[in-house]
């Protein structure tokens, strides 16, 4: 038995069977296996209850700190890295609402956290002599973890300035 039909392209496609139609096997309709389906989905399982682990419920998380969950579950996994980014974390970000802060934002959450105890600890010094300043600067500088000369620079001392100034 030949079928002879035209093709989109116009060009003939010839089909010979000698089986009964009953007796082909068909795939199925999606055209993926089952046990496919079933083990990514079993990986992101695995990979959100992991990530939920590490990052500890928060919603902003610097990317420093995503690359060593990232390597983390990588390990344990036995799956790369980057193919783990790819599959799953795009996918679980949106699902949960977290965010990932790249380095510009990660720097600036740093600032604004070192400024913020920085202002609260230059507030109990509100009047210092000119000469004083380097002398309580290293104090605060000890506490916050900076260089007492960066505390000196426009980011920190005299902004604090310009804002008490209007006091």
């Amino acid at each position: 038995m030949a079928d002879y039909c035209i093709g989109s392209t116009g060009v003939a496609q010839l089909h010979i069977s000698f089986a009964k139609p009953e007796n082909l096997v068909t795939l199925d309709s999606r055209g993926v296996p089952d046990h496919v389906t079933h083990s990514r989905l079993d990986e992101y399982g695995e990979f959100e209850k992991r990530f939920k682990f590490l990052i500890s419920n928060k919603k902003i998380i610097p990317n420093s700190e995503k690359n060593m969950v990232m390597k983390n579950i990588s390990k344990a996994m036995h799956i790369g890295q980057w193919v783990l980014e790819k599959r799953y974390l795009e996918r679980f970000c949106k699902n949960n609402g977290v965010t990932i802060a790249d380095y510009h934002e990660d720097k600036h959450v740093k600032y604004t956290r070192n400024y913020q105890l920085f202002t609260k600890l230059r507030s109990q010094y509100p009047v210092i002599p000119e000469e004083g300043v380097m002398k309580v600067l290293k104090t605060i500088s000890k506490q916050i973890g900076i260089s007492a000369t960066s505390l000196l620079s426009q980011n920190y001392e005299y902004k604090w300035r310009r804002e008490h100034e209007a006091d």
